[in-house]
Order: C-alpha cells, then structure tokens, then sequence
C-alpha cells in the first residue's frame, strides 16, 4: 500500500473464534472529516452501518467505543510507517466479549 486507504487483507484471531480471513476497506469517514472508517472489520459488513470509526494520529489508531451493527467494539493499533501492515487488537461485545488481534496487509 502506498497510503492506509484501499482495500487491506485481513488475520484475525482470537481465542473465541479462532482464526479468521476476510478484506477489510479503509476509507474517510463520510461523515465525520477528522476520521476514517474500516468497512467489514470483524466481518461485519460493507454497508454503511458496518462502519467501523477510527483516528490516526501519526502512526496510532485508536477505535473509540462505538456500537457498530448492535456489536460494543472498541481498540487500538499501529500503521507501519511504510504502509506495510497494521496491527489491531480490539474488544467486540455481542452475546459475548471477544478479544480480537488483527493484521492487515
């Protein structure tokens, strides 16, 4: 990737679910222009209402506690300065709280 924005392959684990694989698209937050959005993070969906919020500040994602498809998600994570990968490790509560590592490159 030449920027964070496009469309990232994504390894999922955690111990609830095991291991996953899917795509994930990030994008501006339509919105919210001091934002951007993951669109199905966690698998979740594409449409708008799947949309994930996050910051970037310099290398940093945070994921603010926000209820995404009638899931509690919220997390943290590092973009590789070379746009390689990025590193997550999120909370996502349905029936159950699920910790959630991820990399997308």
């Amino acid at each position: 990737h030449d920027s964070i924005f496009g469309i990232w392959q994504c390894d999922e684990d955690s111990e609830e679910l095991d291991f996953r694989k899917y795509t994930v698209t990030v994008m501006n937050d339509p919105y919210d222009t001091t934002m951007y959005v993951f669109s199905n993070l966690h698998n979740l969906g594409n449409g708008e209402d799947s949309y994930v919020e996050f910051y970037l500040t310099g290398d940093s994602i945070i994921i603010p506690g926000q209820i995404v498809n009638s899931y509690s998600i919220d997390g943290k994570g590092v973009l590789e300065p070379d746009f390689s990968e990025i590193n997550l490790k999120y909370t996502i509560q349905g029936a159950t709280l699920i910790n959630v590592e991820a990399t997308l490159y």
